[in-house]
């Protein structure tokens, strides 16, 4: 009986691996998860405020959401994941951490965003190229965007900040619509 489960469960654990593999090929967007400092030091960037509409593009596993919503309970928390598998792991994570946020499994180029307040952002370079045009049409004056590692192209960012780890040292980037 258990050598059954244990044989499922490596099936199982054996075909999400593949799929992510593949979803990360074929998006050309491979799946990397924020550092938990990182995180919270975009969340305190984020100078979240109760009634804040709070989008994570590539939301990944859900712990920024989940961490933007423990400090700040009164905010709206949303975000986009593509690959099924990991938006599977996130929405586990949120029910785990009894959230009220969202993970949708949703394309970011083809959600609106022109109810946000803050955006956190951790992707490649050419799909921020791609956000920054969406954006323009979009974004009311104001909107924060919090983003790690990757500047948004053709802005200068109202604050940087150096943040060390085990990882080395990294950059998280605000900006000011």
């Amino acid at each position: 009986m258990f050598t059954d489960f244990l044989i499922g469960f490596v099936v199982v654990v054996t075909v999400l691996l593949i799929v992510t593999f593949a979803m990360n090929i074929w998006l050309r967007i491979p799946s990397v998860p924020t550092p938990l400092p990182i995180v919270d030091e975009m969340v305190k960037l984020a100078k979240l405020k109760n009634d804040d509409r709070v989008f994570d593009i590539g939301a990944g596993d859900g712990r920024m959401l989940i961490a933007a919503k423990r400090a700040c309970g009164g905010i709206v928390a949303v975000g986009y994941e593509m690959i099924p598998t990991i938006w599977l792991i996130g929405k586990l994570r949120i029910f785990l951490s009894h959230t009220d946020v969202t993970l949708r499994r949703a394309d970011a180029l083809k959600q609106n965003y022109a109810d946000a307040d803050v955006i956190f952002l951790y992707l490649f370079p050419a799909f921020m190229e791609a956000l920054v045009e969406k954006f323009k049409t979009e974004l009311r004056s104001g909107t924060r965007i919090v983003s790690y590692m990757f500047k948004l192209p053709h802005h200068e960012p109202i604050e940087t900040k150096k943040v060390r780890g085990f990882w080395g040292e990294a950059t998280v980037y605000v900006y000011r619509w």
